[in-house]
């Protein structure tokens, strides 16, 4: 019985490692490709997209990170990765390593180095 009053006063561990998010990322400007290529520069950084598409709109004047309030410190890092400003708290997420990245006509692209091939 002490031993279940005490896990309830455990507070829920926080997810703090942009590593451990499982990443959507929506295209919400009219920039063909966008998701896509935000999804190859986020695999550059061991960052796990899980799916890629169109945003229900695609008039996003401002990009956003939306999250689980419980990965506040690593949506943080993915926005200052990402260059994003905006970040939204959502609790309705089913777990708190998701997050939701909406990519607007704001939205810098992240230069990906290309590997060149040595000459042989």
């Amino acid at each position: 019985m002490e031993e279940e009053e005490i896990q309830l006063q455990i507070e829920p561990e926080k997810i703090t490692q942009l590593e451990d998010l499982v990443v959507t990322v929506l295209n919400g400007s009219q920039r063909g490709g966008l998701a896509g290529k935000t999804q190859d520069y986020l695999a550059t950084q061991n960052i796990y997209v899980t799916r890629v598409g169109n945003a229900p709109t695609r008039d996003y004047a401002v990009s956003e990170i939306i999250y689980h309030p419980e990965s506040a410190q690593a949506a943080y890092e993915l926005a200052k990765l990402l260059q994003i400003n905006k970040r939204t708290p959502a609790s309705s997420f089913d777990s708190k390593l998701f997050a939701t990245v909406v990519l607007g006509t704001d939205f810098i692209e992240p230069a990906i180095a290309e590997e060149s091939e040595s000459p042989t």
